[in-house]
């Protein structure tokens, strides 16, 4: 008899178990991949908007759901376990699709103005995209535009954009990818910085010029490559991760950057050339979900962004 009950106690226990693995909150997920990716309590927090308390002991419960310990308390902050960081593609996979159903459960209810989220290049995005919509009918009055920067980080594999531009062939993501135009990059210097050093356009060497180029972290990028290469590896005045910084260096006279053409264009800047180099060229490619090809809103959005690249093509490389 003792047997049989300590069983029946066993099996109880684990069907218990198994009833709370299999009821995980999908809140204690976020909150998992906001400290995962924090690895701070406090910063948690913030972004979740509640208290560090409440973070650990969201997590606390999704670790007792799922039956593992998922962070290591360190002095340097929550780090992943082995079984934390087994978990997390998953969860990510799974906040992806949350996201894309709540989207577009707000398209259905919004209508007849759904919103499209679309993640654009930041150059690209501010100078010839947006300000091209003026010229597209209804932009304004038929859908709902949810628009970021394409940072070059971005996973293809998430649901979290509608359409992305990217200056890129894509190597993977549920996405259709079609090649709507190019650009061209150069170098570019404001007039007045040309002439206070009493120059032209054509520069030989760049040893005596101020260099505006990017910060070390991005040695890997194409345009730093080509930036670097292009003026034989002159010492950088300047350097930065934020692009706009460096277009306001060359505005304000203080440079010479590598920029996209269109930017050159809008600024007035003069062109500089060299000896041996030539202007460094990207493809346009528009990315579009799989899945939204059934949408009309969709299909319009990604209508316009071809178009809008199609007609400042002239704009956009030599």
């Amino acid at each position: 008899m003792r047997t049989f009950f300590l069983f029946m106690k066993n099996r109880n226990a684990a069907a218990l178990n198994s009833s709370r693995r299999s009821r995980v909150n999908w809140n204690d997920v976020r909150y998992f991949l906001v400290t995962a990716k924090t690895g701070n309590l406090t910063e948690a927090a913030q972004i979740m908007k509640t208290s560090p308390s409440t973070v650990a002991r969201r997590i606390r419960e999704l670790e007792a759901s799922y039956g593992v310990v998922l962070f290591s308390k360190l002095q340097s902050g929550y780090v992943l376990t082995p079984s934390g960081a087994s978990l997390r593609p998953h969860a990510e996979r799974v906040a992806a699709e949350m996201r894309f159903l709540e989207r577009h459960a707000t398209s259905v209810q919004d209508a007849p103005q759904p919103r499209v989220k679309i993640a654009l290049p930041e150059l690209l995005g501010a100078y010839v995209i947006v300000p091209g919509l003026a010229d597209v009918e209804g932009a304004t009055s038929s859908v709902r535009l949810d628009i970021s920067n394409a940072a070059r980080t971005n996973r293809l594999a998430e649901r979290s954009n509608d359409l992305v531009v990217r200056l890129a062939r894509p190597d993977g993501g549920d996405y259709t990818a079609k090649k709507i135009g190019e650009l061209s990059r150069a170098l570019y210097a404001a007039p007045n910085y040309l002439a206070d050093r009493k120059c032209g356009p054509d520069i030989d060497s760049f040893a005596d010029h101020s260099l505006i180029g990017w910060s070390d972290d991005f040695d890997h990028m194409g345009t730093s490559k080509w930036f670097r290469d292009t003026t034989d590896h002159a010492p950088l005045w300047m350097q930065t991760a934020n692009v706009r910084l460096q277009i306001d260096a060359v505005v304000a006279g203080l440079g010479i950057a590598a920029l996209p053409k269109f930017v050159g264009d809008h600024h007035q800047f003069v062109r500089v050339e060299t000896k041996t180099a030539s202007d460094l060229s990207a493809e346009i490619w528009l990315l579009r979900r799989s899945d939204t090809h059934d949408l009309p809103h969709v299909s319009k959005c990604a209508h316009w962004l071809e178009a809008i690249v199609a007609k400042k093509n002239q704009n956009l490389c030599f």
